[in-house]
């Protein structure tokens, strides 16, 4: 029901492109929501007629990561436009490396994003909503939102979408950037040093 378009950054990779080879443990790589979408009807037409767009947009997407389920002919789809396609199975192990993941990026303020203005269940913001109800029960073995099942309750496909959006671009390094030309615009960056902070949380 939701998917996400996600660029990937690494601060000082254009003017160095080996950078991420410094620090071997973890680049500190970052990531800006560059799309946000409900599939209202549910199908893989309009998921399609998406990620086309953003292929032509930004002169290719690089992955794409779902859960297997509805995804029968995403895979010819993809291998037809030399987009990587992950297929997962939601196995609690994979959920796991997944939201920890996720987590560690959005704690640390390296998930860059505008106000997002999908609806959720209680709010206008779905995203900041299923954030603030997202949980993880290690007895269960379970992520999710434990007011999934309730009317009017939070939802927390939004968190799934970015998990495995994020999960689907772990291997790509600065060494799989290029330049591309879109005309979007993405900001600014500000060089001085003093300024930096944790801006925007989600």
């Amino acid at each position: 029901t939701i998917l996400t378009l996600i660029a990937k950054g690494l601060p000082g990779s254009r003017s160095n492109p080996n950078i991420w080879l410094q620090d071997v443990a973890s680049p500190p790589y970052i990531y800006f929501i560059i799309g946000f979408f409900h599939i209202k009807d549910h199908s893989l037409g309009a998921v399609k007629e998406i990620l086309d767009a953003a292929h032509n947009e930004y002169e290719g997407l690089d992955s794409y990561c779902s859960e297997r389920y509805g995804n029968w002919d995403v895979q010819a789809w993809c291998e037809e436009r030399q987009i990587q396609f992950e297929p997962v199975f939601s196995s609690y192990d994979r959920q796991k490396e997944c939201f920890k993941g996720m987590f560690e990026i959005i704690d640390e303020g390296r998930l860059k994003s505008p106000a997002i203005r999908v609806s959720g269940s209680t709010s206008n913001n779905i995203l900041s909503e299923e954030l603030s109800v997202f949980m993880h029960d290690p007895v269960k073995r379970w992520f999710g939102s434990p007011r999934k099942m309730e009317k009017r309750g939070e939802q927390d496909d939004a968190m799934y979408a970015l998990g495995w959006g994020l999960y689907g671009g772990r291997n790509l390094t600065s060494d799989h950037f290029r330049i591309r030309r879109s005309y979007q615009n993405f900001g600014w960056a500000i060089g001085n040093k003093a300024v930096l902070g944790d801006y925007g949380r989600v």
